[in-house]
């Protein structure tokens, strides 16, 4: 006899989660599983199964009969289709691979920076050499050394510095709201570092409208704005060096993305075109000059170059969102949206890409909302309801400072299913009880309050989300009607808010449209990746000339009935519930239109 009883034997299943392997006791949750393998996932009702965000999905999808009560009540029976479960209702028997959508993971400042990634490089464009140096060299160096390091730039000699010496690049996207930095190591060839911070500009206005218009009226207010963009992006890269245990003179190369406008400020180029139609800028080639040449300090020896721009609101962010998703390669019909204050998409079908851009303001990072704030410490990032109440979760697990914008479309699309809102946008009175202060326009729902502070969202905040959300499915309706385009196989969310909001409650509020949760793809920050690519490798500078010969450009502002469909869209999720027919059932109180 061994003496150990069969039923203390504890049969072990395996788990397959991200390329880890972990095991788990017959009985546990996946929940632990995921936690057990170091991954966090958000799960704020502490896996009790009453919130609904610990979602994951199976490679297999699971017999109907293993669908607990609670996933039958937060689960729409698509998602269960799909292989979708919740991970602390999930106890398998067998092995299992488990894939976690973005939507699910904990939210941390450090997981808003890593969105955007080094491809592998195909032909590098920035290298080395350590070797005898020419009495030239000897003198850039600064030394009467015979032997040193020579850095190169697509082959040309970028500096020359005594071993020992290390030189790095700077990929930027700059947003309307926020700009993102990332510090590239040459000689270990990977991005080694990352700095956001909010662009300097938004004290001058929220949108890129704002801007011009004040930019316009004389010439130091343009400077007034170029300054505080320079400045800004100046300070940013000083932190991103000192990240990097260098400083800003060791930046060899600095290439940079972003909308047309951000683009022409920051090379001081002329926006008065950008401000009339049909909104044409100054200059659309590939451009490169010497931080010298537009006063940056700390970067007056590094080069400062950007891609192509496609048209008039359609810039360098989108033409790096091309890049790093090899949109033209399609062979389905594939959309990518770069979500942000200037929405920019694209649609590509058969070879060709068809582009516009879409004023969603400032809504979706924070901006132009009662207690909005971009996604930092404090803000809320996720809410949710149990037993009718409404929850949520803020980034860094502190007490709530404001609302970023993916906890404002998550509060609108539970106050949509609790009947809190009504389909037109408008507050329920009775629905919304004590929690809603004051009447009718001025209405606030307060989410937050500890006598001294509140944080609440309005009625003009959710009519901001509409605006914005309005403006997406509009401009991506347009394309995909122009392409003779019926369904999407793919779409592709870029941006650090893409992959960090609920792509179901975006898809249930109107703004996405409703195609199965999987070919919702968030990508990250997908400028930002495709801005390293640009300043890492000689590939993809070739390749993106031949992406911008294959892109064209509708001006939304000029569709005749741009105006009909975007009031038709204002609606959650949509006037026309026929294009939404499974989110629709979920609003709780639908207003009726007059045909």
């Amino acid at each position: 006899m061994t003496g150990v009883h069969e039923g203390c034997i504890r049969m072990k299943v395996k788990v397959r989660i991200e390329g880890k392997t972990v095991e788990i006791d017959r009985g546990r949750s996946l929940l632990e599983a995921i936690r057990s393998a170091g991954i966090r996932v958000t799960s704020p009702c502490g896996g009790k199964g009453t919130c609904g965000k610990c979602l994951i999905r199976l490679s297999k999808k699971a017999n109907d009969e293993d669908l607990t009560v609670a996933e039958r009540k937060l689960l729409d029976r698509e998602d269960f289709e799909q292989g979708y479960r919740l991970a602390c209702q999930t106890f398998p028997e067998h092995d299992v691979d488990v894939e976690i959508p973005e939507e699910s993971r904990e939210m941390t400042l450090e997981l808003l920076l890593k969105h955007a990634t080094i491809n592998p490089i195909v032909d590098a464009a920035l290298t080395t050499e350590t070797r005898k140096l020419s009495a030239s060299e000897r003198n850039v160096a600064g030394s009467v050394i015979e032997k040193g390091v020579v850095w190169y730039d697509d082959e040309r000699v970028a500096a020359v510095t005594p071993e020992g010496g290390r030189k790095i690049a700077v990929a930027l996207d700059i947003g309307s709201t926020t700009m993102v930095a990332y510090g590239f190591d040459i000689l270990g060839q990977r991005i080694v570092s990352a700095e956001a911070m909010t662009n300097p500009q938004r004290q001058y206005g929220e949108d890129i409208m704002t801007r011009i218009d004040f930019a316009m009226k004389s010439p130091d207010q343009k400077k007034l704005l170029e300054g505080a963009l320079r400045k800004g992006i100046s300070e940013l890269i000083r932190k991103l060096a000192a990240k990097c245990d260098v400083s800003t003179s060791d930046v060899i190369r600095l290439t940079f993305v972003g909308n047309t406008a951000m683009h022409h400020f920051f090379l001081g180029l002329d926006v008065t075109r950008l401000g009339k139609v049909p909104f044409q800028p100054e200059k659309k080639t590939a451009i490169e000059v010497e931080g010298s040449d537009i006063n940056l300090e700390g970067l007056e020896r590094a080069k400062v170059n950007a891609p192509p721009l496609i048209a008039g609101y359609v810039g360098a962010d989108l033409v790096a969102v091309l890049l790093a998703t090899r949109l033209t390669e399609s062979k389905a019909p594939t959309a990518a949206i770069d979500i942000g204050t200037n929405a920019e998409i694209a649609l590509a079908v058969d070879g060709r890409v068809l582009s516009c851009s879409a004023a969603a303001g400032p809504a979706f990072e924070g901006g132009n909302i009662s207690f909005g704030m971009r996604a930092a410490e404090g803000a809320i990032y996720k809410v949710w309801s149990e037993s009718g109440v409404l929850k949520y979760e803020t980034i860094g697990k502190g007490e709530p400072v404001g609302f970023c914008g993916s906890g404002l479309i998550d509060f609108v699309a539970e106050g949509l299913r609790l009947g809190m809102i009504d389909s037109a946008g408008g507050f329920d009175f009775d629905c919304c009880g004590d929690k809603l202060l004051g009447k009718h326009g001025n209405a606030r729902y307060l989410l937050y309050s500890n006598g001294r502070k509140e944080v609440s969202a309005s009625q003009a905040d959710i009519r901001q989300l509409q605006l914005g959300k309005a403006a997406i499915h509009t401009g991506l309706e347009i394309m995909m009607e122009k392409k003779g385009v019926k369904s999407l196989d793919k779409l592709l969310l870029a941006g650090a808010f893409g992959a960090n909001m609920s792509i179901r409650n975006g898809r249930f509020i109107g703004m996405l449209p409703e195609i199965p949760l999987n070919q919702i793809i968030p990508v990250g920050n997908a400028a930002g990746t495709g801005a390293i690519q640009l300043v890492s490798d000689k590939s993809a500078r070739k390749r993106v000339l031949d992406i911008v010969r294959k892109t064209d450009h509708v001006e939304l502002s000029s569709e005749k009935d741009f105006q009909k469909r975007f009031i038709a869209a204002l609606d959650f999720p949509h006037q026309d519930l026929s294009k939404y027919p499974e989110s629709s059932k979920s609003v709780k109180t639908k207003v009726q239109r007059r045909k």
